[in-house]
């Protein structure tokens, strides 16, 4: 991922963290950065060139939300693992299997079609070796 930064100072191999807010989930969102290319030094403001996103934390989210046609998953794991995402009703009844493979380290992003479901509450349960998840989805 490629990332222009301003900041004031830093090092070559300095980590730092940025938080921004999500208006998909309206949850702050917590961004770990590590420089991996040169420092631009420019009237005391430094740019980094290239950063790699060091995610310090297992996490997923689901948009849009409310949804009526199409509905994604964006997973971000901190190592790679095999995981399995699955859509429940209220009754706590499994109605669809959403994705069950292995995904790698950082960040993924899984679609599904919720156009032949019935309107109403959903979860979204997210599971793997070390890390689970629930999320609600509303359907229109």
């Amino acid at each position: 991922m490629a990332l222009t930064i301003w900041i004031n100072e830093a090092d070559v191999n300095s980590n730092f963290t940025l938080f921004h807010w999500s208006a998909n989930t309206n949850k702050e969102v917590e961004l770990a950065f590590e420089t991996t290319s040169s420092v631009l030094v420019n009237n005391s403001v430094v740019v980094v060139e290239s950063t790699s996103i060091l995610i310090s934390k297992n996490a997923f989210t689901v948009y849009p939300n409310p949804s009526s046609d199409k509905a994604t998953v964006n997973v971000s794991l901190t190592d790679d693992a095999e995981i399995n995402i699955s859509l429940y009703n209220t009754l706590g009844e499994q109605v669809m299997i959403i994705s069950s493979s292995r995904m790698s380290k950082g960040f993924s992003s899984v679609s599904f079609n919720v156009t032949s479901l019935s309107s109403g509450m959903y979860f979204i349960k997210l599971n793997s070796n070390t890390y689970s998840e629930v999320q609600k989805l509303q359907v229109h």
